[in-house]
């Protein structure tokens, strides 16, 4: 509990981590619901994935979002020096940008979650401000997959656009991502049948 305040956002994952495996303990309960908040995204998924053992659905909304694309912001003013392509896959933490910030110093951004570039919204030399989009990341495979695997346990009937999509295929994903979507989606629907 102690590690999921830590300034390092790779020990807060990994107390994330660990904390799911004891869903006996409120501590760990507690810490991971205030770790839904994060200011990383990393963070919050791996809390929203432990939570998942829990059974506890507030994890519901961040594991959606882990099916969705997600948007890249400048995160200072200046000018980008360089920049991905599309197609361009990338681990967390992997440099997606160089920029130039207005007191001149060359800044890395580097990416706060893995995925795909799938969408590339400033040209390299453009001048951008820190909420400006740089790219748009697709989700990569693995982080489908988990998300798909927690909303069986807890994902509601809300959930299903996002999860049906995936479950009639989403390009780049392996049809072991779309099976789990497809028994994810029946699981939901079941649970839902058996509430009424």
């Amino acid at each position: 509990v102690q590690i999921s305040n830590d300034p390092a956002t790779d020990l807060r994952m990994a107390a994330a981590w660990v904390m799911g495996d004891d869903n006996t303990s409120e501590d760990f309960h507690a810490a991971l619901r205030r770790l839904l908040d994060d200011d990383e995204p990393a963070v919050r998924r791996m809390a929203a994935l432990s939570l998942t053992r829990f059974d506890d659905a507030r994890s519901r909304a961040e594991l959606v979002s882990m099916l969705g694309d997600y948007s890249v912001k400048a995160g200072v003013s200046g000018k980008v020096l360089t920049i991905l392509p599309v197609g361009s896959a990338v681990s967390r933490q992997a440099m997606i940008a160089r920029l130039r910030d207005d007191a001149g110093q060359t800044r890395e951004l580097r990416a706060p979650v893995s995925g795909g570039v799938e969408k590339v919204s400033v040209a390299e030399g453009a001048s951008v401000s820190p909420t400006d989009e740089l790219v748009v990341l697709s989700p990569d495979a693995d982080n489908a997959l988990q998300a798909l695997r927690a909303l069986f346990v807890v994902g509601a009937t809300d959930d299903l656009p996002e999860i049906e999509r995936y479950a009639r295929g989403v390009a780049g994903m392996p049809p072991d991502v779309q099976k789990q979507a497809a028994l994810t989606s029946e699981e939901i629907k079941r649970r839902a049948s058996q509430s009424r």
